[in-house]
């Protein structure tokens, strides 16, 4: 039987995808702790607990956690196999590896979107034989299991429906299909007594808050990202609902995003993203921090914060990547990479980018004046093709940057760019200038500059792809000088950062052999040596790496942070992260240290 999965406007989307051949493992990994024992995330979606929860190949929705966080039930199908509830737990302080369950005791041949209670007293379910005929059941729990399944009675039965979630309010939020609306039902001691329409504007599989001070939802609108969104509603005063609020693209893509859920503690967001081959569906997780900063687009008292203090007024990092000021560089028309302060710290400088075409970038910046810093504007040199990929002179008086733009001889480039830089006076900027090294214009990109103006960037010499550097001579660079290859044969370094005394160099190296992301750039960390020579290029490991791509490296000019962009090709997106300096040391070598 094929999965059938419902989706916005609660219309039924089926789905069936060729199964890989991966296995699912039978033995737990000994995984403790709180969300089954996974590594929290960020204000960066990702997958929730990989080949343990979310496999390839399979449908995987709808997760719940029982209130004391020790009990776990998420919505799994396959191809030709039926649509069943999986359930793991904590035993002997480490988590059970998921196993499907029959809430029903087989009464139904199918069943899905099984969520505890606010109180974990029942666990809400959607059983159903064929098609559409879905109603909503409970079951009671028990310490070691659950009894008394039965189907709910009432208005609430008339009609198929599903996404069963509960308040403390004794409020039971479903999903109407023939209606295509959400309704809410008054629960006493499990057992319906009325049931009317939520009074949502729109939304299908809705997730009501114990509070009820909002609600999830998804649907596909005009302010989408191109299919099916996750939304929120919060609660008027007067009881009714606001105006749903995309989540924007720190949870949307241009894939569907459904069945939107929170952790029972409230930290996290869980929902489904259809991003595997065949529209299958995989469980993502999210600081649900991002519910909040929803807020701010309809309630005055919730307008952007004005910025002000060092760093744009961002919290300081540990040695946790987090990102850097969330919500303020990014916007779902324009996104943002490639950052550098200013040796005073009071001026910010980074890539701007149109998210719809990409088909040019900019550089930006902002300034800090009686201790707030101004709104992003572009700068005056930018060209209309790309403008990327910058670096500060230790003075801050120079900035040197990779671009498309024509060339002196009227040439425009087509498959690579070039090095041009502009000069700060007391007029500002200068105009763009394209720069010679050694008389000869660098057609290359990534540059990094030391304190004593050598440039180091990626650079194809007569032979050897690789790194060079152009040493500053009274005011001219010389020719490029070879440093060293990461990866033989392979043009596969990138964006750079040197340390101004040229102590270490950080890069990105795509296709490296080492890599944990696969396609796109992981960033390594190299030593120079006291002879000159540099150490063999070390990964950074996934405190800095991921599965998504590395790239853009930067230290604050104070050395107190390390900056680098994080791109996420399921959202088309990247992020600027910034971490305490400090891990830094933690690589070096210990007969260097």
């Amino acid at each position: 039987m094929k999965i059938k999965l419902f989706i916005l406007c609660l219309l039924v989307l089926s789905v069936t995808g060729t199964l890989s051949q991966q296995k699912v493992k039978t033995q737990s990994p000994h995984l403790t702790g709180k969300y089954f024992g996974q590594k929290v995330p960020g204000r960066e979606a990702e997958l929730f607990a990989p080949g343990l929860i979310s496999l390839e190949g399979r449908h995987e929705f709808a997760i719940s956690f029982s209130p004391a966080g020790d009990k776990l039930l998420f919505s799994a199908g396959e191809t030709e196999k039926p649509v069943c509830v999986y359930c793991a737990k904590i035993m002997d302080g480490s988590w059970t590896m998921p196993k499907p369950v029959s809430l029903s005791n087989g009464a139904k041949k199918e069943e899905m979107e099984a969520f505890f209670s606010w109180d974990g007293r029942y666990i809400f379910f959607a059983p159903y034989d064929e098609g559409l005929d879905v109603r909503i059941w409970k079951v009671d729990v028990l310490e070691d299991g659950w009894h008394n399944p039965q189907l709910l009675k009432g208005h609430i039965s008339d009609e198929a429906a599903f996404f069963p979630t509960s308040s403390k309010k004794g409020m039971l939020y479903y999903s109407n299909i023939k209606q295509r609306k959400i309704y809410k039902a008054l629960l006493e001691k499990g057992v319906v007594k009325e049931s009317i329409e939520a009074g949502l504007e729109f939304g299908g599989h809705g997730f009501i808050a114990p509070d009820e001070s909002f609600i999830l939802v998804d649907s596909i609108q005009d302010d989408g990202y191109g299919k099916q969104d996750i939304y929120v509603a919060f609660r008027n005063e007067d009881g009714g609902w606001s105006k749903p609020v995309n989540l924007g693209d720190e949870v949307n893509t241009e894939h569907n995003e459904t069945c939107p859920t929170l952790s029972s503690d409230g930290k996290y967001l869980f929902f489904s993203r259809y991003n595997e081959p065949g529209e299958i569906s995989n469980i993502y997780w999210i600081d649900s921090r991002v519910i909040e900063e929803a807020r701010r687009t309809i309630d005055p008292q919730w307008e952007k914060p004005i910025l002000k203090g060092p760093y744009l007024g961002q919290k300081p990092p540990g040695k946790t990547p987090e990102i850097f000021a969330p919500n303020i560089l990014n916007t779902k028309k324009m996104g943002a990479f490639c950052s550098v302060f200013a040796p005073d710290g009071n001026k910010f400088y980074f890539v701007y980018y149109e998210r719809e075409n990409d088909a040019s970038s900019g550089i930006a910046w902002m300034k800090r004046i009686n201790d707030v810093w101004t709104k992003p504007e572009m700068l005056h040199f930018n060209s209309t093709t790309f403008d990327n990929d910058m670096c500060m002179s230790s003075d801050g008086n120079k900035l040197i940057f990779r671009s498309w733009r024509t060339l002196p001889d009227g040439k425009t480039p087509k498959d690579h760019s070039y090095l041009w830089f502009v000069e700060r006076s007391d007029e500002g900027w200068s105009q763009a200038k394209l720069l010679k090294c050694g008389g000869v214009p660098v057609r290359t990109g990534c540059p990094s500059i030391a304190t004593d103006g050598t440039i180091y960037f990626a650079f194809r010499g007569v032979d050897v792809f690789g790194i060079y550097r152009s040493k500053l001579v009274n005011g001219t660079y010389g020719a490029p000088e070879y440093v060293f290859t990461a990866v033989d044969t392979i043009d596969t370094e990138g964006d750079m950062f040197v340390a101004p005394d040229e102590s270490y160099m950080i890069i990105s190296c795509w296709d490296h052999p080492d890599n944990i992301c696969s396609g796109q750039g992981d960033l390594y960390i190299t030593y120079q040596k006291d002879n000159g020579t540099w150490t063999e290029e070390i990964n950074m490991g996934e405190l800095i790496n991921t599965r998504y791509g590395e790239n853009c490296p930067q230290v604050s000019p104070d050395g107190k942070y390390f900056f680098f962009n994080r791109y996420n090709p399921d959202a088309k997106k990247g992020n600027i992260y910034w971490v305490d300096a400090k891990v830094i040391e933690d690589y070096k070598p210990k007969g260097l240290k």
